[in-house]
């Protein structure tokens, strides 16, 4: 748990105003298409599978989350 979280209530207008003051016009998208999700959505499970064991090969090991 990070404790040093910090939140704020501001309008996104404000933000966004601010930060083109300071760095130029920007390109603001408010739900931007999610590609890498849908990227990732499209691995077959056998690639997976042949994705970690290459990795253990290289010595990296993950836990699997039914072992704990």
């Amino acid at each position: 748990m990070n404790l040093r979280k910090e939140y704020f209530s501001l309008n996104l207008e404000v933000i966004l105003g601010a930060v083109e003051k300071h760095h130029g016009k920007i390109e603001y998208i408010a739900e931007p298409e999610a590609l890498e999700y849908h990227e990732t959505q499209e691995i077959a499970p056998e690639d997976l599978v042949e994705l970690e064991e290459d990795l253990m090969e290289m010595g990296v090991y993950f836990e699997d989350a039914d072992d704990e």
